[in-house]
């Protein structure tokens, strides 16, 4: 079982892994959207930020891909 320690300010994270799509609940005073995406590309996978209109306050929608894994055969 794989746990993430949050970074400070992000409440919740809802990962759509078949949409490749994530939606981030976070507190604006501790965090920012950028520090959202950046956290996500150092833990290893592509993220960007989807368009922010409609979204709630305090929420964020992102793409995210994930790595590929490779198997080799010999």
């Amino acid at each position: 079982m794989s746990y993430f320690i949050f970074p400070p300010g992000v409440k919740s994270v809802l990962v759509g892994l078949l949409a490749q799509k994530a939606e981030v609940k976070f507190d604006n005073k501790k965090i920012t959207t950028d520090e959202i995406v950046c956290y996500v590309k150092e833990l290893g996978y592509g993220c960007d930020l989807m368009d922010q209109s409609g979204q709630g306050e305090n929420t964020v929608d992102l793409i995210v891909s994930f790595p590929t894994l490779v198997f080799l055969c010999t």
